[in-house]
């Protein structure tokens, strides 16, 4: 008998385990998804303000009617960008895909890829290309009085935008394993306590009778009530059947 309880309880408790964790895991699985999507944009929107800054210097410059591969200073003005760790590379191409000027991190090992394909087709508005396997390409236009001349790049890594997103959820990880066991260990230990109560209360079926007569039968129990409400007299009966 004790061994059954208590293979009950553990199939109770790794039931709720599973069912737990599974549930846990989806809410993570979606926050992940959302938190990724909104961090994702954030990070888009604050780099393109960056850019800005550098794409609104070199547009004076052509409006002044001078040859994008002219401009004078672009290294030194990027250089501040290039060394924070959403940027990798900050590159200028001409409308053709040629590339100009391109200023790197020394210290980063992965490879700067080729410029996007809307360097080729660029509209009047930034764009971002998150086709790369290493890295997001933020396109941002550069116009002369004529029209569109060429485009600047910013190299963003993949990896640090997953990184700082895994630093963020791992505790959730953990927190939901934490628990899924707590529930599943307190649904083992009340499975048994909640089985043992109506299968001891459907064994004995127990009938109370209230008495108003002071005799009782050998065969019942009587427990005198006590009270204002208690007449003289007054009993409970309880009958085993």
């Amino acid at each position: 008998m004790w061994e059954s309880t208590t293979k009950r309880r553990l199939i109770d408790g790794f039931t709720m385990l599973i069912v737990t964790s599974l549930s846990l895991l989806l809410l993570v699985y979606v926050a992940y998804a959302e938190g990724k999507r909104i961090y994702e944009q954030f990070q888009t929107e604050k780099l393109v303000a960056q850019g800005s800054i550098v794409q609104y210097s070199m547009e004076n410059y052509l409006r002044a009617g001078l040859a994008l591969r002219d401009y004078v200073g672009f290294n030194a003005m990027v250089e501040p960008m290039v060394g924070i760790d959403e940027i990798d590379g900050v590159g200028v191409y001409d409308d053709t895909g040629r590339q100009l000027f391109l200023v790197t991190d020394e210290k980063i090992t992965r490879k700067i890829p080729e410029p996007s394909a809307l360097v080729k087709r660029l509209g009047d508005e930034p764009s971002v290309d998150q086709s790369g396997a290493t890295y997001y390409q933020i396109v941002l236009p550069l116009r002369s009085r004529f029209g569109t001349v060429g485009a600047l790049v910013l190299y963003v890594p993949i990896a640090v935008i997953a990184q700082r997103l895994d630093e963020s959820f791992r505790p959730l990880l953990y927190a939901a394993a934490g628990l899924s066991t707590l529930f599943a260990v307190m649904v083992a230990l009340a499975g048994g306590a909640s089985r043992e109560l109506p299968n001891a209360l459907a064994s004995t079926r127990l009938r109370v009778n209230l008495s108003v007569h002071g005799g009782l039968r050998a065969s019942d129990t009587a427990v005198p009530l006590f009270g204002r409400s208690a007449k003289q007299g007054q009993s409970v009966c309880i009958h085993t059947i």
